[in-house]
């Protein structure tokens, strides 16, 4: 038990040391992660050992009933992810229209559920063959894997949104999102909104709308976007436009070569995008920090697991090496286990 309270102390440490130092990493994720689990398992043992010693007390009730109320939402968080991916994925269907990248969501959800009984199908089938059931094995990896890195990448992306302390700010950087026509969106709009609200915090600061003209856009991002600002009071004086950016990488390049140098800046964007865009300037070599605009649930959950394939691509060869080494190890401990059970 003290182990896992001294893992869980420096787990705490940890990420509190990245998130000071610069929280634009999955690390600050993985630690807390560290962290949760430690303690709530130390929590357990701590409680047991509690009631084994002074029986059955007031505050030992209170503590069974706590962690029986935290096992119950845990054993029902499955099945409420799952209802709420399929709830918001015909709502975004139904919303948004039937594209492809609007199916993602859906998707999921119905993977979710299909997977327990595909699983012990496979099991029930192959229950007989090693072969087949170190591909089950496997197949479970690889999804334990991207279920830890998920967990990491939302604590990450979440703890990047605070700002324990103020810093002055001498840029706010808007990235654009698409036009309809020449018209901004809602999207966009929020992101405009929010940069607005962190100029108002920060006047001496400027604003930079960064974003290129589309295809089927009759004017660039940026240049909509200052047009927006201008109607919501925004001087002509504190505004820049970046009108060349492609993606996010070139709206963070672009927008930065458009600074003084040694000028503090932060980065606008939805809450779902806004940690891999930190992530991008981060490994270009840029010092920021972010503020997310407020989305709507059901588009910031497809929207989020785009941004997280996103980021896997972004991370894959960290992430393939990853998984080669825990697929090496799991077949020599597959091997070991297939040995010890055959006769000499």
């Amino acid at each position: 038990m003290y182990l896992l309270i001294i893992i869980s102390c420096f787990a705490l440490l940890t990420s509190f040391l990245i998130y000071f130092k610069d929280p634009r990493t999955l690390l600050l994720g993985l630690s807390f992660l560290t962290f949760l689990v430690t303690a709530g398992i130390s929590f357990l043992i701590i409680t047991i050992r509690y009631i084994h010693t002074n029986g059955q007390t007031f505050w030992s009730s209170l503590l069974l009933l706590f962690i029986f109320i935290l096992a119950v939402l845990l054993a029902l968080s499955p099945t409420i992810l799952i209802i709420v991916f399929i709830f918001n994925g015909l709502r975004l269907l139904k919303r948004e229209g039937r594209s492809l990248k609007n199916f993602m969501l859906l998707a999921l959800g119905i993977l979710l559920f299909l997977y327990p009984i595909i699983g012990n199908t496979y099991l029930d089938t192959f229950s007989d063959q090693p072969l087949m059931l170190y591909f089950y094995y496997l197949g479970t990896l690889i999804i334990f894997y991207l279920f830890i890195m998920t967990i990491a990448y939302t604590i990450s992306s979440f703890l990047n949104l605070f700002h324990w302390k103020k810093q002055d700010i001498d840029y706010v950087v808007v990235l654009g999102s698409g036009l309809i026509g020449d018209k901004v969106p809602p999207l966009l709009a929020s992101r405009i909104n929010k940069g607005i609200q962190i100029y108002k915090s920060n006047q001496n600061c400027k604003r930079i709308f960064s974003g290129g003209q589309g295809p089927d856009e009759r004017i660039s991002e940026g240049q909509a976007m200052a047009l927006y600002a201008e109607k919501q009071g925004i001087s002509t004086d504190d505004i820049i436009i970046e009108n060349k950016a492609r993606n996010t990488r070139e709206n963070i390049l672009f927008s930065k070569e458009l600074m003084t140098n040694g000028s503090r800046f932060a980065i606008i964007s939805n809450y779902y995008h806004l940690f891999r865009a930190l992530l991008l300037a981060k490994e270009l070599e840029i010092p920021c920090i972010g503020f997310g605009a407020k989305t709507r649930l059901y588009f910031t959950l497809n929207a989020y697991i785009r941004e997280l394939v996103g980021y896997l691509y972004l991370k894959r060869k960290l992430h393939i090496t990853l998984l080669s080494i825990l697929v090496i190890l799991l077949t020599i401990f597959i091997i070991i286990l297939y040995l010890l059970k055959q006769p000499l």
